[in-house]
């Protein structure tokens, strides 16, 4: 009676230690390695800086960015330059012979030198503004003449080119290219971001089960030593002390399954910030700072915050905006394309000054008296 009455009091003093809080905390972990406390935003910020994948959504964004700056090229104007030679040498007919005073034979040697600038307006009108200088030597003016013109010559589209924004859609297409690619690295970052505070309470939890398996382990021992001294003081059985023994083979295997769970996360930690790849950090154990802390929210509270989450989640939920903008890009493009089914109707026009002299510098003074100004209008159609 005795007996049995000893087991049922170790047995409630054994689950009443055991179910008490930690009175002590031992590091069971492998001690070679040197132990570094990593805080959660420290984490956080070392696995966007170092993780290829969020580095690559990156550069992706930062060469659209570029392309979509690029793409206003177009819109610069070109500087253009050109030398060219026109030669004639042809027999006169009668008529011509009569008109010019009896000669059989015209020459002709033209050199005309060029210089402008030229482009086109995100309206589509193209342009060209720019001299000319005329070098004209023939059978009748043996030392030449210079005829110079500085003017602007345009050409704006009515149908094909100036609807839908056509002249503008490259420009449009890698803005929104350059909007998918910021919202694709939002994605890739939010999903490493997401991953990696996963695998940081993780190791949290698993570090503060290692805990409570080593004290549970301490206390078990404890108890083991307690049901020892009792058995041989005769108020404990042997069986008791088998109890023990048991239970303590049972904690210590729990705490083998526990610290390899931490091992496990400490892997997946320093997998995510690329540890393995520095040279020197192969050698430190990370261990979670962050205090595992729970703060119960009340039923309204939870309403509020699935409520505002899902409006956040609707309006900036990265694959809503890239299907979002990829539709917007299918709009631009099938406004282009209704564009260029347009006939083609242009209105063409020019205006500027010509000037004639024996020398360079006799035209040029012509030019600038805007004396002889010379225009054209008109319309094309294709």
């Amino acid at each position: 009676m005795r007996e049995k009455s000893s087991s049922g009091l170790f047995s409630f003093a054994l689950a009443l230690t055991l179910g008490c809080g930690s009175v002590s905390s031992i590091d069971a972990e492998d001690t070679s390695k040197v132990s570094r406390d990593l805080s959660l935003a420290a984490y956080l910020h070392e696995v966007i800086r170092t993780n290829p994948t969020v580095e690559e959504g990156w550069l992706k964004w930062l060469i659209k960015s570029r392309q979509a700056r690029a793409a206003w090229g177009a819109f610069e104007p070109t500087l253009s330059g050109s030398y060219q030679e026109n030669g004639l040498e042809k027999q006169n007919t009668a008529l011509e012979q009569y008109q010019q005073l009896g000669t059989s034979t015209y020459d002709e040697l033209n050199k005309i030198y060029s210089v402008g600038l030229q482009g086109i307006l995100p309206i589509g009108t193209a342009y060209t503004v720019g001299a000319t200088v005329t070098r004209l030597q023939n059978t009748y003016v043996e030392l030449g003449q210079f005829e110079s013109f500085v003017g602007i010559t345009a050409q704006q589209p009515l149908l094909k080119g100036a609807t839908h924004g056509a002249a503008l859609a490259p420009v449009r297409t890698s803005f929104v290219d350059r909007k998918v690619a910021f919202h694709d690295y939002r994605k890739q970052l939010t999903t490493m971001i997401a991953r990696a505070e996963t695998a940081y309470w993780n190791l949290a939890f698993a570090q503060r089960a290692n805990q409570m398996a080593a004290d549970s382990v301490k206390n078990a021992r404890y108890l083991l030593d307690v049901a020892t001294q009792g058995a041989r003081l005769g108020r404990m059985s042997d069986l008791d002390v088998q109890q023990a023994q048991a239970e303590l083979a049972s904690r210590m295997a729990e705490q083998n399954d526990r610290e390899l769970s931490v091992t496990d996360a400490q892997t997946q930690l320093r997998l995510l910030m690329r540890a393995e790849d520095r040279e020197g950090a192969q050698g430190i154990r990370y261990l979670a700072s962050d205090p595992l802390v729970d703060r119960p929210l009340n039923e309204g509270e939870l309403d509020e915050e699935r409520n505002r989450l899902l409006e956040w989640a609707f309006r900036a939920q990265p694959d809503y905006v890239i299907a979002r903008e990829e539709l917007e890009r299918q709009h631009i493009l099938l406004g282009y394309q209704k564009d260029q089914v347009l006939p083609q109707l242009n209105i063409t026009g020019s205006y500027g000054y010509s000037g004639l002299g024996s020398t360079i510098q006799d035209s040029i003074d012509s030019v600038e008296s805007q004396d002889y100004p010379r225009w054209s209008v008109g319309l094309e159609m294709k």
